[in-house]
């Protein structure tokens, strides 16, 4: 049902912070409740993922926060980034995915 997945969060955060999200799902320009919806958060630069599948409520909009675990960084670069990726409608034709990337500001990197 979902053919889009609009993101309500901060861009940037700063290490260990919790980031609060909104996900608005449209289909064909309208407000659209997918049957299904669920979240995890990759780091794409590892290929870790710090949260695994998640489940949401489904909802034209769904407001959940990311925990602050899922942001603690584990490198030496002064960034670390994350994507957020939500499915809705999973195993339907209607299946569709969205990814959402932020970065976090890495307090324990060596300038």
């Amino acid at each position: 049902m979902a053919d889009r997945i609009a993101f309500t969060a901060s861009e940037r955060i700063r290490e260990a912070t919790a980031l609060p999200v909104v996900a608005r799902f449209r289909a064909d320009g309208e407000d659209a409740a997918p049957t299904s919806a669920k979240y995890r958060v990759d780091d794409p630069d590892s290929g870790c993922a710090h949260v695994g599948w998640t489940s949401l409520t489904p909802d034209t909009s769904i407001s959940f926060t990311v925990p602050a675990s899922a942001n603690e960084c584990r490198s030496c670069r002064p960034i670390e980034r994350r994507e957020l990726v939500v499915m809705a409608d999973e195993g339907l034709d209607t299946q569709f995915v969205e990814r959402y990337g932020y970065e976090i500001d890495n307090l324990g990197a060596i300038p």
